[in-house]
């Protein structure tokens, strides 16, 4: 397969929390969806401003989230390296950038006449993603699946949650798992199309620092979309464009926030990738066409990414 025929969706759909619950999964960029045995080095950054708050399926005033916003700019660091054309390996080392901003005597749906406003900005590791890919089932390498840990390295307990609740913090202070799947063909010799889901879930939950426990919902996300290919050989561009549906249960233990976490969203995005010699250059705008927020919720408007690998 012709190195430009890669189809860019392979960072996964990481599921970050978010004040009150709610989650707003990554935005996913085309990148090195294993067709051949060379390795891959990548930075991604992704930008995300939740400062809508969002009751059901509805957009409400601000005045009844005690949240008022969260800005967080996420940079990770890669590396997939294939060992052969069914086994490889995926890691993902990401950084948050987190400005958050609260009341802290707010109740969740009902106006504060007194607010006591206080916010935080932290930029710390967050949990490390290690996957194993098997792309064994076919000659193409067109179909994988990945499966792997979530480990808890960044911290799950900063301020002592004095302001910001787990659900705000650059890790889940647990052990987690993930499970996805891949699968790309062809519609004709200009598009191709791709499928893509992960599954996330933590095996237990973390104690915090004011001795209660947290353990996020479990998520799942699942992706179609669409790759044109036909401008590669000319231009060195191809756009495409992606549905994603993200869907996080519940949050549950003494220090969540049940009522007020868990959601449904369902994304369009569009993107464009350039190559050039050994490097790939993408971005792309996740612009949410429904949501449902258990709650109430921050919720953002869009999130822009962008990421550059390197193939070798």
């Amino acid at each position: 397969m012709r190195r430009w025929e890669w189809l860019s969706l392979f960072v996964s759909k990481a599921v970050f929390a978010c004040a009150c619950g709610c989650g707003v999964f990554e935005v996913t960029l085309p990148s090195m969806m294993p067709t051949n045995t060379q390795n891959t080095v990548f930075f991604k950054y992704t930008f995300m401003d939740q400062d809508e708050a969002w009751h059901g399926t509805s957009k409400v005033d601000s005045a009844l989230n005690p949240d008022k916003k969260i800005r967080t700019n996420f940079f990770t660091i890669g590396y997939q390296r294939m060992f052969n054309r069914s086994w490889g390996i995926h890691i993902e080392i990401p950084f948050w950038d987190r400005y958050f901003k609260t009341d802290l005597n707010g109740v969740p749906g009902a106006p504060d006449q007194n607010p006591n406003l206080a916010s935080t900005e932290h930029f710390t590791l967050a949990d490390i993603r290690i996957m194993g890919i098997y792309s064994g089932f076919s000659p193409d390498m067109s179909t994988g699946v990945m499966f792997g840990l979530i480990l808890p390295t960044g911290p799950h307990n900063l301020t002592n949650l004095q302001i910001e609740d787990p659900d705000t913090q650059p890790g889940y202070g647990s052990l987690g798992m993930l499970l996805g799947y891949y699968h790309f063909g062809y519609i004709n010799k200009d598009f191709q199309w791709f499928s893509e889901g992960m599954y996330r879930h933590n095996f237990y939950a973390a104690d915090e620092s004011d001795g209660g426990q947290y353990h996020p919902g479990d998520s799942y996300n699942v992706s179609l979309g669409s790759y044109y290919v036909g401008f590669m050989q000319k231009t060195h561009l191809a756009p495409f464009l992606e549905a994603i549906y993200s869907v996080r249960n519940r949050d549950d233990g003494s220090d969540a926030l049940p009522n007020d976490s868990g959601f449904q969203r369902l994304f369009i995005t569009p993107g464009i990738e350039y190559r050039f010699g050994s490097y790939d250059v993408s971005a792309d705008i996740q612009l949410p066409i429904y949501t449902h927020v258990n709650g109430y919720q921050l919720v953002a408007p869009y999130m822009f990414s962008a990421n550059v690998s390197y193939s070798f």
